[in-house]
């Protein structure tokens, strides 16, 4: 079943990051990080429904409760987040880990029981001798705002994300900024470290905000519609809407509904559709709420820091390919151009730290390295070889 699956990667992955690092003896400490707060809220919001639904014998709501929890929570949603930070140690993921798993386990236990107590004795190496001995979790620390804000930047990653594919522009590549158009009156920000959690999530530098955006508007006649509205009228309808196009237009800026020709309406939704002219380099996506307009400028300082994305990822790859484990460094040799070469060196304690290299080498690739590969990206070439160091 696809629900075990990504619950058995789910534990191995927050198992092995633990293991790796010696972080199992953690103790209570003091939850900063916005994810972890929201991650924390949500499985005491998750025990919530699940006690209720449960004291009402709705177990089909129960379980569903938990699917949706490991589903699009914890699996789709937070390790997405957090992938960077198991690099390297950090005591508040592996507290926010254990805290969320040790309460998981325990709410899963009746419909799981075996799979519950495999993860408790392994794992969580709880005080009682199985987990059916455990007490039945408290909720706690349920935010609901902070579960409200993060709903709110899912939409808006979402959307950028949408408007990235559209463009074509991959997520490792940075862009300068998006701009968001909210649609409502009362539509706030989100707080800044949910913002800060946005532009991490999509690669963008600066989120603004606007009440309006400057873009031309142009429409074409939904005939059909129109024709089942106005029969033998249409034909005049038509004429009407033509003739007075920059009346139709205003409508459709000022956010009107409907609009009178001769004491005949036209709905602007059913027989009319909107065309939005978008300036140049704007990519524009819409939500129900918001639009985003996605700046595709792309300048050699952003290109530099792409190609440092994708360079990283490769050399990660070869870490792989070598079965290296976190903890292992690496000598690195580097072959690149000369612009991009500078470029890393300006940045070669950011790359030695996500690649785990004691030492980097820029020149060509000898065969001392057993590990090495020859990368194309876009239009530079990078020689890459590791070897491990003992």
């Amino acid at each position: 079943m696809p629900f075990f699956n990504i619950l058995w990667n789910s534990y191995y992955y927050i198992a092995d990051y633990i293991n790796n690092f010696k972080l199992d003896n953690i103790k209570n400490i003091n939850v900063k990080r916005v994810e972890d707060r929201w991650i924390i809220s949500r499985i005491n919001s998750t025990i919530n429904d699940v006690e209720k639904s449960m004291k009402k014998y709705d177990y089909a709501h129960a379980i569903e409760f938990i699917r949706n929890f490991v589903i699009n929570d914890f699996s789709r949603t937070y390790i997405k987040i957090i992938r960077d930070r198991t690099q390297e140690e950090d005591k508040e993921l592996a507290f926010t880990f254990k805290y969320v798993f040790d309460r998981l386990i325990k709410i899963m236990a009746p419909f799981t029981p075996f799979v519950s107590e495999y993860v408790y004795q392994e794992f969580l190496k709880g005080e009682s001798w199985s987990i059916h001995f455990e007490k039945w979790p408290k909720h706690e620390k349920i935010d609901k705002n902070l579960e409200q804000e993060f709903l709110s930047a899912f939409d808006i990653i979402q959307t950028i994300l949408a408007a990235r594919e559209k463009a074509q522009v991959g997520i490792r590549w940075p862009l300068s900024r998006a701009v968001i158009h909210q649609k409502e009156e009362k539509s706030k920000k989100p707080a800044k470290d949910v913002e800060s959690l946005v532009l991490s999530q999509t690669n963008i530098k600066r989120l603004e905000y606007t009440k309006r955006f400057n873009i031309e508007y142009d429409f074409k006649i939904n005939y059909k519609n129109l024709g089942k509205a106005y029969g033998k009228k249409t034909a005049d309808m038509i004429e009407l809407i033509n003739k007075n196009k920059n009346k139709v237009i205003k409508a459709f800026d000022t956010r009107k509904e409907k609009i009178s020709f001769n004491r005949n309406e036209i709905d602007l939704k059913e027989h009319l559709n909107l065309i939005k002219i978008v300036p140049k380099p704007f990519i524009l996506v819409s939500a129900k709420d918001f639009d985003v307009y996605l700046d595709t400028t792309m300048n050699p300082e952003l290109e530099n820091e792409g190609y440092f994305r994708e360079l990283t990822r490769r050399i990660q790859s070869l870490r792989k390919k070598a079965e290296l484990n976190k903890r292992d460094k690496i000598e690195l040799v580097l072959e690149l151009d000369k612009e991009f070469e500078n470029y890393i060196r300006k940045n070669l304690k950011e790359l030695e730290e996500k690649v785990g290299s004691k030492k980097t080498i820029f020149g060509k690739v000898s065969k001392e390295f057993k590990f090495s590969t020859k990368e194309k990206v876009k239009q530079k070439e990078f020689g890459i070889g590791i070897k491990k160091i003992n």
